[in-house]
């Protein structure tokens, strides 16, 4: 048998190892679940959103905000979650070419020899013509590793590779939270400090108001704005609420925070009623009727007569009358967009 054909068994094993090594993985491959998701978004076609390419990547910028920009530079240079995140990413690629490595020869050895040999001169059967000097070589390696022939290295190759696309996808994350907790916490804060502006025009406007009110009373004249609210207090029925600090004490800390609705501030609370009646007027201007109307308030005339009140106007039911109530208090109803001098004499409608 010559060399090639006693090598042909050897090469024909190998390959068919090597075939086998690279086709058959134990186990099923893995399939990405499928997950419900809407073809487009709800409310894309509404005429309020324009529609632009935008990149993704740097969204804040559209607010076009500075310091909004400079706080997420600082926060992704200085957060140690994404630092954390970061080196996650290097571990797992260290992990991954470990898993590779184990699909490449794990014995690699490379040996040679040399010898010089002489025979002496004084041996026996030698001569002087004879070359009693010769030399001797060698060189070999040695290779060795384990087949993957059930596929354990290339499903350790493919879970390493999965890892460490996990570990990206867990950087992005926090990227993405730490971004979007600094422009929200950031335009909280704006939004704080409008309101916090707004705030102070609301003390300066109620300031004078409260001025206007004092000139007013000081010249004889009361005023009382709002309608009796069923929710709040409808007379001759026991107010549900004693006043506004009462109302917002037991509402939601929502409603708390954003301030009560325009219907509840504009009704009339008991206890601002009451204080009207410790202040004392010649006429008195309110928008709900006394009882002289068939829709009035008996507590209008009360108030009337304890503030010293001699002429009610009052608008609201649209009606032009006059009229007289108990303690010879009189009333006159002014229709609407009318206008009435302090005799009660209309001048126009």
């Amino acid at each position: 048998m010559t060399e090639n054909n006693k090598l042909r068994p050897l090469v024909t094993m190998m390959t068919a190892a090597l075939l086998s090594s690279s086709c058959s993985l134990v186990g099923p491959d893995y399939v990405k679940p499928e997950a419900d998701v809407e073809p487009k978004w709800i409310n894309q076609s509404s005429p309020e959103i324009s529609r632009h390419t935008a990149e993704l990547s740097t969204w804040w910028k559209v607010f076009k905000d500075p310091v909004l920009d400079k706080l997420i530079t600082e926060a992704r240079s200085q957060n140690l979650s994404l630092q954390v995140a970061g080196t996650r990413i290097l571990e797992a690629r260290a992990q991954l070419g470990i898993a590779t490595s184990a699909e490449f020869p794990q014995l690699q050895q490379v040996n040679g020899d040399l010898s010089q040999q002489q025979i002496s001169a004084f041996a026996p059967n030698t001569s002087s013509i004879m070359d009693r000097s010769f030399a001797s070589t060698g060189i070999g390696f040695d290779m060795g590793w384990e087949l993957d022939i059930w596929g354990k290295f290339r499903r350790g190759v493919q879970s390493s590779l999965a890892n460490m696309q996990a570990s990206v996808a867990g950087y992005d994350d926090v990227l993405v939270s730490l971004t979007a907790e600094v422009a929200r916490t950031y335009v909280l804060i704006r939004t704080s400090e409008a309101r916090i502006q707004v705030a102070h025009d609301n003390v300066k406007i109620q300031e004078r108001t409260l001025q206007i009110a004092k000139a007013l009373f000081s010249g004889g004249l009361g005023l009382l704005g709002g309608i009796f609210l069923g929710r709040v207090w409808y007379p001759p029925q026991q107010p549900k609420w004693s006043g506004k600090q009462h109302y917002l004490h037991h509402q939601s800390a929502n409603i708390k925070h954003s301030g009560m609705s325009l219907k509840y501030k504009s009704a009339i609370w008991h206890d601002e009623f009451e204080a009207l009646k410790t202040l004392k007027a010649d006429i008195l201007v309110s928008h709900e009727a006394p009882g002289s109307h068939r829709h009035g308030f008996n507590v209008i005339g009360e108030l009337a007569a304890a503030m010293g009140v001699t002429n009610i106007f009052h608008g609201h039911l649209h009606e032009n009358y006059a009229t007289t109530i108990k303690n010879n208090i009189k009333v006159y109803g002014v229709a609407d967009s009318a206008v009435a001098d302090l005799l009660g004499n209309t001048l126009s409608e």
